[in-house]
């Protein structure tokens, strides 16, 4: 279904520097914002513009200022004498969007006389008035919103009445978004990388094991890690509200072990990660996903979803899946090895310190038959940063004998000369770029 659409709704120029903060908090997290910064107040293609925009998103982020707003005097509306963010609320009201309203703290001096005053002053009394189903915020500066914003995302979602509502409409909202993309000005294709002949020749022989990270799925709409450590950091404030992460460590794995002690125990701790990783909006395969399975017949991952199952069912394929300790001393021809567990087996998951570090102890035939695989054939890294310490401990323990490349969208001398210790050469791509070129 692709990434969760966010729309963001507020004056513009009073709240600039606002809605930027927003879109960044969003763009941590793996969701896609949809604001209107290009959109130009002219009349009737504005509003349609809006409408569509509306209708093809999943949540509805509202930010009321000092200002009341531009009330349009032509084209559709004009005749309600409602400024267009006080419209675009009462569009969203009427397509069921679940609403996250945030109300700026204005100081003594601000205007309350004129006017526009009193249309915003009004326009807020109408928030606060509201059943929302949960809190209405109010802030003092960008940093508190953003914050604030995260948390509020996250409550909306791992709440079950609000993600039911998401999911409901979740289909339509599919529907209007490759509608709304269809009618877009459409961008010219990205170059494809060109590639080397010794990683073109060995993914045709069969003989290349395709690595691959999260970075592959989040183009699918999975949220990302940040998201990931930011809802378990809310669950361990429910029992201890000054909870801290350490930022010594893998971050999402020190948390979770906090979390694991503290407050859920491993049964909700797992719970919690399982639910995370069936988003509202719905996830499906990508493009990378398929190219990956057409094309090697060996996949390790560390991703916890099952996107590459369930691309190689849409291809009517069958080849084994691993996700947790073996009974013999070699893999299958055709497998997909999910090193860190499975979401389809949710006690399989590797989430704490201990898990990540006590891996090869816990899974020693699985450790050292997938060393032996990434010693034997040319590995294929796509879609991981390789820092993960269960990964950064496998490669090196796989030794000199390790050979391969290193697909990512950016990287500079430092992440070329780190990837040389285990034999990897950098190419500069997405994940779908590189399966296309590579198909």
């Amino acid at each position: 279904m692709g990434k969760l659409r966010v729309f963001i709704s507020s004056t513009m120029k009073d709240l600039a520097n606002e809605r930027l903060a927003i879109e960044r908090q969003l763009r941590q997290f793996n969701f896609e914002p949809v604001n209107a910064e290009g959109w130009l107040p002219d009349g009737k293609k504005s509003w349609e513009r809006i409408e569509k925009e509306l209708r093809s998103s999943d949540v509805f982020v509202l930010v009321v200022g000092e200002r009341y707003g531009w009330i349009p005097d032509k084209g559709p509306k004009s005749g309600l004498e409602r400024s267009v963010t006080h419209l675009e609320v009462e569009e969203a009201r009427t397509l069921d969007l679940p609403i996250l309203p945030f109300l700026k703290e204005l100081s003594y001096e601000t205007d309350s006389s004129s006017d526009e005053a009193k249309r915003r002053d009004a326009f807020r009394k109408e928030i606060a008035s509201w059943d929302t189903g949960g809190s209405i915020a109010n802030f003092n500066d960008v940093f508190d919103l953003a914050d604030k914003v995260g948390e509020a995302v996250i409550g909306l979602i791992t709440d079950e009445f609000q993600n039911n509502r998401i999911r409901l409409r979740a289909p339509a909202v599919s529907t209007a978004t490759v509608a709304l993309a269809d009618e877009s000005t459409q961008k010219v294709p990205a170059a494809l990388p060109t590639l080397p002949p010794r990683l073109v020749g060995s993914v045709a022989k069969k003989n290349a094991v395709l690595f691959a990270g999260s970075g592959v799925s989040l183009a699918a709409g999975l949220p990302s890690a940040a998201f990931f450590a930011q809802t378990l950091i809310q669950n361990a404030r429910k029992s201890f509200p000054g909870y801290e992460a350490n930022p010594v460590g893998s971050a999402f794995a020190g948390i979770a072990t906090d979390v694991e002690g503290l407050a859920a125990k491993r049964p909700g701790l797992v719970e919690t990660v399982v639910n995370l990783l069936r988003p509202p909006q719905g996830l499906e395969p990508t493009p990378a996903h398929i190219g990956a399975v057409d094309l090697f017949d060996q996949i390790v991952t560390t991703n916890y979803d099952t996107l590459f199952e369930q691309a190689d069912q849409l291809h009517g394929n069958v080849r084994s899946i691993i996700s947790d300790e073996i009974g013999g001393d070699s893999l299958p021809d055709r497998v997909i090895v999910n090193l860190h567990g499975s979401a389809s087996q949710p006690e399989s998951l590797v989430l704490t310190e201990r898990d990540v570090l006590m891996l090869d102890k816990t899974r020693p035939r699985l450790w050292r038959t997938v060393m032996d695989l990434l010693r034997r054939k040319l590995v294929v890294v796509v879609g991981t940063s390789l820092r993960d310490p269960s990964v950064v401990r496998l490669f090196t323990e796989a030794g000199p004998t390790v050979s391969g490349y290193f697909v990512v969208p950016e990287f500079w001398d430092t992440t070329v000369a780190r990837v040389r210790a285990w034999n990897l050469e950098c190419i500069r791509s997405d994940a779908a770029s590189f399966f296309s070129a590579l198909s």
